[in-house]
């Protein structure tokens, strides 16, 4: 059982297809698979997270080329402004660097990252790394620090048109989904 959904990007489709109790999925553009080796791919532990020791801005990511990644500096000072505690900062600031450095290994710009790019993100943390998964609690944070990564970006207009991790996406481990009303048979 298989459906084709619409995204926002012309020429892209994604295939689901839910055979109990797996759930999969198939991306397709321009009328090709966009499945990427995820076995071969080698995250570098490029750029860091730095602690500046200023009031306003505690933390600064910095790129591979030691220079301060401007939306998220953007995204650090609305969390600080907002009321954010430090250790908060930092926290998000872990899962946006993993991000980062997945997305500079694949060699996509973040304001181009796409659902696909955000699943296969949560395919590495959940089989990646060396033979080891991050745990399941870091793999939800880092979603939910994602989305509002990016709500941000696109509330103030520096981001992409579209969200690229939607609420819910494929990190949450769930298998198909199920309509509350429903008597537990796979939708289709």
């Amino acid at each position: 059982m298989s459906a084709h959904l619409l995204t926002e990007h012309p020429g892209v489709f994604v295939q689901v297809s839910c055979l109990w109790p797996v759930r999969f999925w198939i991306v397709i553009k321009d009328g090709k698979s966009c499945d990427r080796d995820l076995s071969a791919l080698v995250v570098p532990l490029v750029g860091r997270l730095m602690a500046t020791g200023e009031r306003y801005e505690p933390y600064r990511m910095l790129g591979p080329d030691e220079v301060g990644v401007e939306p998220v500096t953007a995204f650090f000072r609305d969390l600080f402004a907002a009321g954010r505690a430090e250790a908060t900062v930092r926290s998000y600031g872990m899962d946006v660097l993993r991000w980062f450095r997945f997305l500079w290994a694949i060699d996509v710009p973040r304001n181009q990252a796409t659902r696909i790019e955000a699943r296969d993100f949560s395919r590495w943390l959940r089989y990646g790394r060396d033979g080891g998964a991050y745990a399941p609690s870091v793999r939800a944070h880092s979603e939910a620090v994602l989305r509002t990564f990016y709500e941000f970006h696109l509330a103030v207009g520096s981001g992409p048109v579209v969200k690229s991790v939607p609420a819910g996406s494929v990190s949450t481990g769930r298998a198909c989904p199920r309509s509350p009303q429903s008597d537990g048979a796979v939708p289709t």
